[in-house]
């Protein structure tokens, strides 16, 4: 799979955490809570993009923190960071599905990873990737697109994704969204949907057990800043949902 994002959208890319709703009041409590305490864990965060998580893992007390991630564009941008402010990351340009041995890990986790799986050989590569990574009842905490997500035109809107995907999408199929942040909107950026079987079945067959789903929530401060109403649709067809497996 090919870099997709350009000097441009590396540029916005923090900002979605701090300004999409979905990320801010979605995303990174519901992350943040299944992960837990990190202090003296060691961690592999794939599809790392410019080491937003990788960083606040580092500042909770993880013993060692690697950032893994496809864009060259990402990793040099956050490679630039760490020489400014170091906090003792380290960053990887690499294919997470292709991806050399960089040391045993506590957790592994992949946020917005498994979606940019390009083929079942793609996916199988990411899968095996992780587990080789991760030490015995080491922990993977994937964020994933939901395999029954809402298939509605604009339904994402107003939680700043714009989301076109076919109703009748199947195992691999390509599909299109793009990320709004007030003003900007991203190009369209591609991504690939996969079943919940197999997901599964990768992760499975990689030596993962366990596997459960977990449908994120928004915070108790996104409810008071944004309304219960506003999050009724998500509620109800989550945009992504939390993966959770444990290496046998």
């Amino acid at each position: 799979m090919s870099d997709q994002y350009d000097a441009d959208m590396v540029a916005q890319y923090d900002r979605g955490f701090t300004e999409i709703p979905l990320r801010r009041y979605v995303e990174l409590p519901s992350v943040y809570q299944i992960l837990g305490d990190v202090t003296g864990l060691c961690v592999l965060d794939l599809a790392c993009g410019t080491g937003y998580y990788a960083k606040e893992l580092r500042r909770r007390g993880a013993a060692r923190v690697v950032g893994a991630d496809l864009s060259e564009a990402m990793i040099r941008a956050t490679r630039a960071q760490e020489e400014k402010a170091p906090l003792g990351v380290e960053y990887v340009h690499a294919d997470a599905g292709a991806l050399e041995h960089l040391g045993d890990f506590n957790v592994v986790t992949g946020i917005h990873l498994l979606h940019y799986a390009s083929s079942l050989e793609h996916l199988n590569g990411m899968c095996q990737s992780i587990s080789r990574h991760l030490k015995p009842a080491g922990r993977f905490i994937g964020y994933q697109l939901n395999y029954d997500v809402a298939r509605k035109p604009h339904y994402y809107d107003k939680y700043g994704f714009n989301l076109r995907i076919s109703e009748q999408a199947r195992d691999g199929q390509p599909f299109i969204f793009s990320v709004t942040l007030g003003d900007y909107t991203s190009p369209d950026i591609t991504a690939y949907y996969w079943s919940k079987q197999s997901l599964e079945s990768a992760l499975h067959d990689a030596g993962l057990t366990g596997l459960r789903w977990v449908a994120p929530a928004p915070s108790p401060e996104g409810i008071e800043k944004q309304g219960a109403d506003f999050w009724a649709d998500v509620m109800r067809s989550p945009f992504e949902l939390i993966v959770i497996g444990t290496k046998s």
